[in-house]
């Protein structure tokens, strides 16, 4: 992705190319100002949970003391755009309970994330923590993109003069 500022020099020397007018180029500015170019640096991590030494035997996931801050605390990492996914795990190993798939910029925040869990934090689950370098898949692993509304102010064009600097004056509603 290409960072704003750049993006925004990137548009000013393209549109110098074309010999578009200055109001075009403020029109470009203005509109790519509205919209955030992602610069994702994060990685993937792996977080696997398993039955820590306070899981009560006989009960499930969502039987668990606790469970429901772990449920409310996943959620809050999906809406933070930070939980990629996440899941129980259902097979041979009965000690694996769950997976994660976390974004983080390091194993460090990646860790702090994963034992953050109530669950982990009341020993319910004990987790572990590993970079992944995900190959083929249909999963987005780049974070949402946060558009905002287009601005409600108004600008008047002081100079048309394509020599000139560009002045922007803002209008009274």
């Amino acid at each position: 992705m290409i960072p704003h500022h750049n993006m925004t020099a990137l548009i000013g020397k393209l549109l110098a190319r074309l010999k578009l007018s200055s109001l075009a180029f403020v029109l470009l500015s203005v509109v790519s100002a509205q919209y955030a170019f992602a610069a994702d640096t994060n990685q993937v991590y792996v977080v696997g949970y398993s039955k820590g030494e306070n899981w009560q035997p006989g009960l499930v996931l969502a039987e668990q003391t606790g469970h429901s801050q772990h449920a409310l605390y996943l959620k809050q990492l999906f809406d933070r755009d930070v939980l990629i996914a996440e899941g129980e795990l259902h097979g041979e190993r009965l000690t694996d309970v769950m997976l994660l798939l976390l974004r983080a910029k390091t194993v460090a925040d990646a860790s702090r994330l994963a034992f953050d869990n109530p669950l982990v934090k009341s020993r319910v689950l004990k987790g572990e923590v590993q970079s992944w370098e995900m190959g083929l898949s249909t999963v987005r692993t780049k974070t949402r993109v946060q558009r905002t509304a287009p601005s409600a102010q108004s600008f008047r064009v002081e100079s048309l003069d394509p020599e000139a600097p560009i002045v922007l004056k803002a209008t009274e509603h």
